[in-house]
């Protein structure tokens, strides 16, 4: 057995020689270069699949675009044919037909959601091709009609029917175009001075009307002081005043205006000298320089008035007498005549200046009591002259 044993050792070590560090180290370089390989070719093999997968992709949309574009030129090229044909005059024999049958080609309805893109996929190309026609005289060649799609049905025809022509620009004959209205546009203009002066005026009559008196005032106060052009707020508010029994405030507003002329002015400045009891001032300045009296009638009714009260009812006869020539329709006018007719003994005229003072509407009622009395007065007056004539 041993020797048995012997040899087997023998036949090991013959045939497993004794391993150097060297030839172990080798040997695993050996093993480790032998698994990067398989790995290595693992990707190579997927780089190459991947640049397969690449171009493939690229060739189907290159292919997809060059067709899409080649289906689209040959879609306009038959509809600009079509169109072209149905412009020009084209003899067509009667034996001819268009599709070389008896029966009529049958136009089909177009669904909305069909766009020109779908007729490239036609199965056949050959039978879309567009028709050449000639330059007139024309005859029209046979045209094959595409086949038909099971849903939807399309034809070349029924597409140019619902698809709207482009627009063609229309010829101007007149090379003179129109001038476009201009818009109106509302400019805010600053009011003038005397747009100023009226405003503030109209404003403080609104305010004495309301019975807010003190804000009127204050207004007008104001107004005046901080503008030059204030002749109608000065009369107001000089107005007012002397209203309200202030004469020496009217005085100080009156005697500052600039303007003197005007006729409003004289009557106001006229008020306040016979308000300060300046009679005869104020009658010679009313009378001095006469406006018309479409313009002022208020004026001849303030003259009058100063004639009838102060003595002078003979001119205030004269200046009712005009007054009622101007408008016969104001009683209180009548009433005036009736007095101062009545004061000079003019018996008639002052009766009848009385019943037509009664008859017109609007007199002032405090006049209506002595009216009436005195009416009846110049009754018996004129009875009892008509007595003695008779004796």
């Amino acid at each position: 057995m041993s020797v048995i044993n012997n040899m087997l050792k023998d036949l090991n070590k013959r045939q497993a020689p004794e391993r150097s560090p060297d030839y172990i180290n080798a040997s695993k370089n050996d093993a480790q270069q032998s698994m990067i390989e398989p790995q290595r070719a693992n990707n190579l093999g997927l780089i190459s699949l991947v640049l397969t997968l690449v171009l493939l992709v690229i060739g189907i949309v290159w292919y997809l675009f060059f067709f899409d574009q080649k289906g689209q030129i040959q879609v306009d090229a038959q509809r600009g044919n079509l169109e072209g044909s149905l412009d020009q005059p084209v003899e067509v024999s009667a034996k001819q037909s268009i599709t070389n049958t008896k029966e009529p080609i049958e136009k089909t309805n177009i669904q909305s959601n069909v766009l020109v893109k779908s007729i490239p996929a036609l199965p056949d190309k050959a039978k879309t091709e567009p028709v050449a026609i000639d330059n007139p005289p024309i005859v029209a060649k046979k045209i094959v009609s595409p086949p038909k799609i099971s849903s939807p049905q399309v034809t070349i025809e029924s597409m140019l029917e619902k698809q709207p022509k482009p627009k063609t620009a229309k010829k101007v004959v007149d090379p003179v175009k129109p001038i476009a209205k201009a818009k109106t546009v509302k400019v805010k203009t600053a009011l003038t001075q005397l747009e100023q002066d009226a405003k503030m005026a109209k404003q403080a009559v609104s305010l004495f009307n309301k019975g807010d008196v003190s804000l009127a005032y204050r207004h007008l106060f104001d107004f005046i002081y901080s503008h030059e052009v204030d002749q109608k707020s000065r009369i107001i508010l000089a107005s007012h005043l002397l209203q309200d029994k202030r004469v020496a405030e009217a005085g100080d507003v009156i005697l500052g205006a600039s303007v003197t002329g005007d006729p409003q002015y004289r009557q106001i400045k006229a008020r306040w000298h016979e308000a300060r009891g300046e009679v005869d001032l104020a009658m010679q300045m009313l009378s001095s320089d006469l406006p018309e009296i479409q313009k002022h009638p208020s004026y001849y009714v303030l003259l009058a008035s100063y004639y009838q009260r102060f003595g002078q009812p003979e001119k205030a006869v004269k200046i009712y007498t005009y007054l009622l020539e101007h408008d016969d329709h104001i009683a209180d006018w009548w009433a005036g005549l009736a007095i101062a007719s009545d004061r000079t003994q003019q018996w008639q005229q002052a009766k009848f200046a009385y019943q037509q003072a009664l008859r017109l509407p609007n007199l002032n009622t405090q006049i209506i009591p002595y009216a009436q009395k005195r009416l009846s007065e110049l009754n018996l007056i004129q009875n009892k002259a008509a007595k003695n004539k008779a004796d």
